[in-house]
């Protein structure tokens, strides 16, 4: 019968006594009750997110720092690596005791190459034949130097052009 009756019907008995204006004070307050609690329930789930972004950022942080120190040993080894390339026959870069394994394939391998150019100009050619000789010899005093950088091992001197060609 609430919504048939007269107005006057519809209030409680209570509150029809009271002034109008103190029933919507009183509905204003309520009203901004509820708002408070809304709003701080936003607050609340605001700072939450805030919190988790913050230990997101953290967990990001930490894991750049950590690449960064891995791109700065890798940096670190690359030029340690570099600089070993640099340095001169002979002398062992800081930190190194032996030579790249590389610089002796290296140095094998030319001298097989000279020795086969020595002996095909050798005939032809006896000044080409002789500087190819002095460049052999300045080789093997070379690859003397690195055998004792590695620690006494050289290695062995390729085969004379016969034995290569009897043994293909």
């Amino acid at each position: 019968m609430l919504f048939g009756a007269a107005p006057a019907q519809a209030m409680p008995l209570p509150l029809r006594s009271l002034a109008p204006e103190l029933l919507a004070c009183a509905l204003t307050a309520l009203a901004g009750l509820m708002l408070a609690c809304i709003l701080l329930r936003r607050s609340l789930a605001s700072a939450e997110c805030a919190h988790t972004l913050a230990l997101q950022l953290a967990t990001e942080r930490e894991a750049r720092w950590m690449a960064d120190q891995a791109l700065a040993e890798q940096d670190e080894l690359l030029c340690s690596l570099v600089c070993r390339d640099e340095a001169p026959l002979g002398v062992a870069a800081p930190g190194r005791a032996t030579p790249d394994p590389r610089l002796v394939r290296r140095l094998v391998s030319l001298r097989t190459e000279l020795s086969q150019l020595h002996d095909s100009l050798a005939g032809d050619s006896p000044e080409a034949g002789q500087r190819l000789g002095d460049a052999l010899r300045k080789l093997d005093g070379v690859l003397q130097v690195v055998a004792a950088a590695r620690g006494g091992r050289a290695p062995p001197p390729p085969a004379p052009r016969e034995r290569m060609e009897a043994a293909a």
